[in-house]
């Protein structure tokens, strides 16, 4: 896979926020840090991913409101 430069990850972060604005989604606090890791080259897509998924699973278990 080739890597990506930081501008190119900020862009991908502007383009998700921009189609999750769309549908009424706008992220929290802990999301905003996963996706400024990802722009920094410090978290990979896999790690925003999983924490997406980690999100879900506590929301279905009444854990977050």
């Amino acid at each position: 896979m080739k890597a990506t430069t930081q501008e190119q990850r900020a862009q991908h972060v502007a383009q998700m926020r921009a189609n999750f604005a769309i549908e009424g989604m706008h992220p929290d606090a802990d999301d905003l840090v996963w996706q400024q890791r990802y722009i920094n080259g410090a978290a990979s897509i896999d790690d925003l991913l999983q924490h997406a998924e980690d999100f879900v699973v506590k929301k279905r278990k009444g854990e977050l409101p």
